[in-house]
């Protein structure tokens, strides 16, 4: 598997975590700007956060949205909670 698609499967799996997440608490959504990009930065893979940024570097159209992915309890939970990162960037 090429790092590309390492880096497509990781963004796949946070934006599934995001949207059970996002299901349970709709106020989330009022938190973000319309036609935003969203940047999934889970706390426990830096290098993805690190691949993340640069990708979205290269290709933002609107406001970009650091979106904070916790486990929820310990390392070895397999779920995220999101929080928006207090810095937000426009295009």
């Amino acid at each position: 598997m090429s790092n590309e698609e390492r880096l497509a499967d990781k963004i796949f799996e946070l934006w599934e975590h995001f949207n059970s997440y996002v299901f349970g608490h709709p106020e989330f959504l009022e938190q973000l700007p319309e036609k935003a990009t969203l940047v999934f930065l889970p706390d426990d893979d830096p290098s993805f956060c690190e691949a993340n940024l640069a990708l979205v570097n290269g290709h933002k159209t609107g406001p970009v949205v650091p979106i904070r992915m916790r486990r929820a309890g310990d390392a070895t939970s397999p779920y995220y909670w999101p929080e928006v990162h207090a810095r937000q960037q426009t295009a």
